[in-house]
């Protein structure tokens, strides 16, 4: 299960990825999560540290941010199909249990007008399914 968490957490890096631009964050995020950092919040002074703080709306605009940029996300809403096919990349033998979950959360999270809410929902939602990531610190 651990291993899992892990692989899943690569998927999910655009909501659940340590703030950090040289963190543990798969290299194919890493210009997205630039780009938009730089776009919302400027050039970053000082490297946080620790998971990211899914309250703060910056933060949750961040996530969206990536999420569009890698075509996560649409009109403001989750692509579930696009989430799936990331899952079924980095997880080739997960069962139809992880598809369910991440539509079910996509559908949820997509109840939601703004699109850093739902962002912030999906991963809230992803996290409460599976569990928080492990690629922290």
């Amino acid at each position: 299960m651990k291993a899992f968490l892990c692989t899943f957490s690569i998927i999910l890096a655009v909501l659940a990825a340590a703030m950090s631009v040289n963190g543990d964050m798969p290299g194919e995020l890493k210009p997205a999560f630039q780009e938009c950092h730089n776009e919302l919040l400027g050039t970053p002074h000082e490297e946080p540290t620790g998971p990211p703080n899914m309250d703060d709306p910056k933060v949750k605009c961040i996530h969206a941010c990536v999420a569009k940029k890698i075509g996560h996300m649409v009109d403001g809403k989750i692509v579930a199909k696009k989430e799936i096919e990331s899952a079924k990349q980095h997880i080739p033998n997960a069962d139809n249990s992880l598809t369910e979950k991440i539509t079910e959360c996509a559908n949820k999270a997509n109840e939601q007008s703004d699109e850093c809410e739902v962002s912030a929902a999906f991963h809230k939602c992803i996290v409460e399914k599976v569990g928080p990531p492990e690629h922290h610190h």
